[in-house]
């Protein structure tokens, strides 16, 4: 399946609408890479995207906010790319967070969607990109393998959990 990422507008408020709600009816309590669209409306979330790009708050990288549509139009996932790490990012959240819409997982769009990714970090010489995961989440593991990632340890969260952390080296990709 071919995806294709645009950054968040706009014009994509009914298609994130649907799949906000997709993705609490499925039971996430919070959406990878789009946690502050959880709590809040369409125009806030957008909002904070576009000021996180250029203009983050004291406490927060610049990030730029992607979402993944389908050959017809649908919006299928949502990736986030951090363009730096703070404490919390390099301990946690890593350079990537991402969500794939709970009716299209399992047809390798979050792989797609973390290689397209990939190139965005490229063409902003990010060089080494750390990407995370619950130690409970096979799935996940299994797309940051595939994209490179190259296991380096496990820690503990601040929810109570277990983080594996994957390292991805840029440039040895092609």
């Amino acid at each position: 399946m071919s995806i294709a990422l645009e950054k968040l507008s706009s014009k994509h408020r009914s298609q994130a609408e649907a799949f906000k709600q997709a993705c609490l009816d499925s039971g996430m309590s919070h959406i990878p890479g789009a946690a502050s669209y959880t709590e809040s409306s369409f125009d806030d979330w957008l909002a904070k995207s576009q000021r996180d790009e250029l203009h983050p708050q004291p406490g927060r990288v610049s990030a730029t906010l992607f979402v993944a549509f389908d050959q017809t139009g649908v919006m299928v996932g949502v990736i986030q790319l951090r363009h730096e790490l703070n404490e919390f990012l390099l301990h946690e959240g890593g350079h990537i967070g991402y969500a794939v819409h709970p009716d299209f997982r399992g047809r390798g769009l979050a792989t797609e969607m973390l290689q397209q990714c990939l190139v965005q970090a490229r063409a902003m010489n990010i060089q080494r990109l750390l990407i995370t995961c619950d130690d409970d989440n096979i799935a996940s593991e299994a797309v940051i393998r595939k994209c490179g990632g190259r296991y380096e340890d496990t820690r503990s969260n601040s929810q109570g959990g277990h983080t594996k952390r994957f390292w991805i080296e840029l440039e040895q990709q092609h």
